[in-house]
């Protein structure tokens, strides 16, 4: 039996995924961004590059069940204590969905 006592997982991925963005299994490349009701396997914690210089096959993942606070990408403004749902491209959004993700701890705004 295996048993991962670390929220930070290793995910196989042939594509570059910039940090802090919502992830989910992809059969083509390992890893892809997960959509606005897509359940994502967690978050990219670093940019993630399959060439040049800090390239790896395996991409750094911090777990959707990890405890405390978790960086991401607002795909536009989220006030203070607001509730956060996926969005397109990985992202997160106010917008209300099937996918609640969880309470934006301080005010946000897009990157776009």
């Amino acid at each position: 039996m295996q048993i991962n006592a670390t929220p930070l997982l290793s995910f196989a991925c042939s594509q570059t995924i910039a940090p802090y963005l919502r992830v989910k299994y992809d059969a083509t490349y390992g890893l892809g961004l997960a959509g606005p009701e897509d359940i994502e396997l967690g978050t990219t914690n670093t940019r993630h590059l399959v060439t040049g210089v800090g390239q790896a096959a395996y991409a750094p993942v911090v777990s959707r069940h990890a405890p405390g606070t978790i960086k991401m990408i607002a795909s536009g403004t989220i006030g203070a204590q607001a509730s956060v749902y996926g969005a397109d491209a990985g992202k997160v959004s106010a917008t209300a969905n099937g996918n609640f993700i969880g309470i934006n701890v301080g005010a946000a705004t897009t990157t776009d």
